[in-house]
């Protein structure tokens, strides 16, 4: 049992010689790892469960209502993408002052991507709401649900200003330890969410059957209150970030130029790279067909379930990643990752057991069309297995970014988001006739390489560099 031990020892995660001062105990890296990631994981938990739900109640419409829905997604998460780059910066900085000491300088960082987040999202909304319909036919929408599509994009996307402002926060929050506000935040809209879609897409309880509209309706409402609640407590008096501290809100030149230099290059990853890659991987499954595509909207609604460790053991080590730097003890930094990485590990393989031996059941949920649930249900396997290299590359590289590292991430996310997924999804897909198994072949391939690159770069020791 010597080697299980040593495998889970904090002391065993760093060479002797990698050591900058005594360490803290086992139990307290623990404690603290998850005192931050069992909140967060848990709010991912639950928004992916009402998502989930979600999408089953949509699916009673019919294929053309999940593909609708689904691709309705693809206008509002280019949008957040921006507003995702800039809270690399929040939680990379903030985290930083916070293990420095710095409560001015992380307040003042906040209130300044709370002014450039609000005006990042209105500018994106009007953009959206004007160009919806053009860009969802690009994006390989069908006849048969374009206009559903287009009406669910215009009223969701109106609440992207209030999930930009709630995300900024949030971020702020993350990088000082606080993640059961998110947690309630998000789990309260999605609760409201789901009600909402029980009264409005159906017709229950006296209201009327709006349908796509009733779910969009009820997306919008979830946007408002999942907003509302991280601001209230940012407004109280008594936290380290608060509005109410007496700090500017007009930009200083020490923020912006720091801000500027993690967040350039995620916009550069996220916004041209990354959303490049994932608008032609969705492209190809939509492509596909109805079925294809709503068998492939089923998997992705599943495979939430994995992003939620993958967040959760992420942004809890980014967050004690940044606040061991600003103490100088990079030592630190790397037992909080490692740490973080094997208990999502060993968490990602009981998910993966899970999802292979009852996927034809959770894929019923969705549907009982039987072309789609044996189609849903063979890809899942393969989604499955997806689980492990994207739970243990995904925690690398929140970490590198949050560590000033984000060049790099953006060249790899060229290469593996913008290159190898699309390139050999649809090699695979098409010529080799493989379809929807074979867009997910891409997807594989993204992960593994993810994976082999990011431990690369992280045991290379490149990161510890940068100064913020």
């Amino acid at each position: 049992m010597k080697w299980l031990k040593a495998l889970w020892s904090c002391e065993h995660m760093i060479k002797p010689s990698e050591k900058l001062g005594d360490l803290p105990a086992d139990r307290d890296i623990y404690r603290r790892i998850l005192k931050m990631a069992i909140p967060a994981v848990l709010e991912s938990f639950l928004i992916s469960l009402i998502s989930m739900a979600d999408t089953a109640m949509v699916s009673g419409l019919g294929n053309e209502a999940i593909d609708a829905v689904g691709i309705s997604g693809m206008p509002r998460s280019i949008a957040l993408s921006v507003i995702f780059s800039l809270n690399v910066g929040v939680t990379a900085i903030i985290s930083r002052r916070f293990g420095e000491g710095k409560r001015d300088s992380a307040v003042h960082c906040l209130k300044q991507c709370f002014l450039i987040s609000a005006g990042i999202a209105l500018s994106l909304t009007a953009i959206a709401v004007i160009f919806a319909k053009p860009f969802l036919l690009f994006a390989g929408a069908k006849e048969e649900y374009i206009d559903d599509a287009v009406l669910y994009t215009r009223i969701t996307i109106i609440g992207l200003v209030f999930t930009s402002l709630s995300q900024t926060i949030t971020a702020g929050q993350r990088a000082v330890g606080i993640t059961k506000v998110s947690m309630w935040a998000n789990s309260s809209a999605n609760a409201i969410n789901l009600g909402l879609n029980y009264l409005l897409i159906g017709g229950n309880l006296g209201f009327p059957a709006l349908g796509v509209k009733g779910a969009a309706i009820a997306s919008l409402t979830s946007y408002f209150t999942a907003f509302v609640i991280p601001f209230v407590y940012t407004m109280r008096k008594n936290q380290f970030l608060t509005f109410r501290y007496q700090t500017p809100w007009l930009p200083d030149k020490e923020t912006m130029t720091s801000l500027v230099r993690i967040s350039g290059s995620t916009v550069l990853e996220q916004v041209v790279f990354c959303r490049v890659g994932y608008f032609l991987c969705n492209k190809i499954y939509a492509e596909l067909g109805v079925m294809e595509y709503a068998a492939h909207q089923i998997c992705m609604s599943l495979s939430q379930f994995s992003l939620l460790i993958t967040d959760g053991f992420g942004s809890s080590a980014a967050a004690l990643l940044g606040q061991a730097l600003g103490e100088k003890r990079a030592d630190k930094a790397v037992i909080y990752v490692k740490t973080c990485r094997r208990i999502a590990m060993a968490c990602a393989t009981v998910l993966v057991v899970g999802f292979i031996v009852f996927r034809r059941q959770l894929v019923g949920i969705f549907t009982d069309d039987p072309g789609t649930v044996a189609l849903a249900a063979n890809v899942m396997i393969l989604a499955s297995v997806i689980f492990l290299p994207q739970t243990y590359g995904g925690v690398n590289v929140s970490s590198l970014r949050v560590a000033g590292d984000t060049k790099f991430v953006a060249w790899m996310s060229m290469l593996i988001v913008t290159i190898i997924r699309p390139g050999l999804g649809y090699l695979l897909a098409y010529p080799c006739g493989l379809g929807l198994f074979g867009a997910w072949l891409g997807s594989l391939a993204d992960q593994l390489t993810r994976f082999v690159l990011s431990t690369a770069r992280f045991v290379s020791g490149k990161w510890k560099k940068y100064k913020l």
